[in-house]
Order: structure tokens, then C-alpha cells, then sequence
């Protein structure tokens, strides 16, 4: 196991951020079959590509002991995704967020984003990136309200994306940061 994890939940004022379950898996079916929601992170996806991303998600949680959260409403609607997101190949140990639809301009992306920054910087980590393309306004937003700094722009997946910087300080701990592998 490696020495760094993220606890299995999150609860925030109106949120709870939870380790993805089998049940959840229509949401992101769903999710990716909508081109408008899609259209930054890689396009509309087949059920069974949806599938693969959806253990990609679970997986993360058994191979690296963090990973991206279901984030539900107090109701447990799912509203979205957010969490530490490090698939092998990836540049670098990434605060991802998407959102449905019914989550779009209500705070969720910011809170949820924030608890998971907040708990990753007190278990010690002191640096993060959020991959970001460049007309995603609304998740350019995002990082900018969290206090995330554009940096340079990279190549992701064939396009163009926007490397912001979050420097994280936990009080009075030693920090560290993991590698593209996420150790």
C-alpha cells in the first residue's frame, strides 16, 4: 500500500464525497453519453468504454489508496466526481472534477473540489495539478477559486490543456509530493 491514502468519505456542509459503488454506474454511463458534458474530457463514450473508465475510477482506490469520490447530495443524488485522479501514463497527481448537469452553477464543483485539496494537503501533500482545457470556463473557475495558478499548457490526449498549479500547506507538517505513478 502506498504510505500515502485518502480517508473512504467526505462530508461537507452539502455534500457527501464517497468511494464509488456498483449502483453508481448508470450516472456515468449517462454522464459520458451527453456531448455537451463530455465534449473537455475526452468525448461521448460507448457503454462499455464508460465501463472501463468507471473502474478506472474504482480502481484507483485498491492500486494507489486515493482516488476520485462519487459526490452525492444529502439526498444521495449523485451530483458529480471529484478527487485525486493518477491513471498510469498520467502527468502528474491530479484534483479532477466533472459534474452533471443539475450540479452546473450551485457551488458543488468548488466545495467538493476543496474538501478533497483540504484533506490531501492535512495527510501531508503539498502540490497538485488540475488539467484543465482552455475554453472549459466554468472548470478554469473552479481552479481559480480554489487558488489554483495556470502554470503552462501541456498536451493531454490529443489536446491542449491548461497545467493549474495548487500549492497546498498543512500546518506545521513536513509535506510531500507523489510522482507521475503517484508514490
Amino acid at each position: 500500500m502506498n504510505a500515502f491514502s485518502m480517508p473512504e468519505r467526505i462530508e461537507t456542509e452539502r455534500l457527501n464525497l464517497v468511494q464509488w459503488r456498483r449502483e453508481h454506474f448508470e450516472v456515468v454511463a449517462e454522464f459520458n453519453r451527453d456531448r455537451e458534458l463530455t465534449r473537455f474530457v475526452g468525448g461521448v463514450m460507448r457503454r462499455g468504454d464508460a465501463f472501463r473508465a468507471f473502474l478506472t475510477f474504482v480502481g484507483h482506490w485498491s492500486l494507489r489508496g486515493y482516488g476520485p469520490y462519487a459526490v452525492e447530495n444529502k439526498y444521495g443524488e449523485i451530483m458529480g466526481q471529484t478527487g485525486l485522479f493518477n491513471p498510469a501514463g498520467w502527468p502528474e497527481l491530479e484534483l479532477a472534477y466533472d459534474f452533471a448537469r443539475i450540479a452546473h452553477g450551485r457551488g458543488y464543483a468548488t466545495e467538493a473540489a476543496r474538501a478533497v485539496r483540504d484533506v490531501a494537503a492535512e495527510r501531508g501533500l503539498t502540490f497538485l495539478v488540475s488539467l484543465i482545457h482552455p475554453d472549459n470556463t466554468p472548470s478554469v473557475r473552479v481552479a481559480e477559486r480554489l487558488g489554483a495558478v495556470p502554470a503552462n499548457t501541456i498536451e493531454l490526449m490529443g489536446a491542449p490543456v491548461v497545467r493549474f498549479v495548487h500549492t497546498m500547506t498543512p500546518a506545521g507538517e513536513p509535506g510531500q509530493t507523489l510522482d507521475a505513478e503517484g508514490h
